[in-house]
C-alpha cells in the first residue's frame, strides 16, 4: 500500500501533477515491480476503472498515460486530494480518494 498526495509536497511520491505522471515509491517498486505489466487498472469503491500505462525509467516506476483521466474524473485540478493505493495483484490497484 502507498499513498499519492496531490497539491502537497510529499517525500514518498514525486508528482508531475499537471503532466499526468506519478512516480511510484521505490520501496513499492522493489517489492512488487515484477508483478506489474505495462498497463495496470486502478479501481475505486464504485468499480470505476482507470487503465494506466506503467513505465520504467532509470529503475523507477511511473503511472503515465491514463493517469490524467483519474485526475479529471475526480476533478482535482485545484483541490488537494489524497489517494490511498492498495495493490490487489494481477495488475490491479484499489484506490480511495480523500480530500485534504
Amino acid at each position: 500500500m502507498f499513498c499519492i498526495c496531490f497539491g502537497v509536497s510529499n517525500n514518498d511520491v514525486v508528482i508531475g501533477f499537471m503532466q499526468g505522471v506519478v512516480m511510484i515509491p521505490n520501496s513499492f517498486g522493489s517489492d512488487f515491480g515484477d508483478e506489474i505489466d505495462r498497463y495496470t487498472v486502478l479501481v475505486d469503491k464504485n468499480n470505476n476503472e482507470f487503465e494506466v500505462r506503467v513505465e520504467r525509467i532509470n529503475g523507477s516506476i511511473f503511472f503515465t498515460r491514463g493517469w490524467d483521466a483519474l485526475r479529471d474524473f475526480y476533478d482535482i485540478r485545484g483541490l488537494r486530494a489524497w489517494f490511498t493505493v492498495v495493490f490487489l495483484g494481477l495488475g490491479r490497484f484499489l484506490i480511495k480518494k480523500s480530500n485534504l
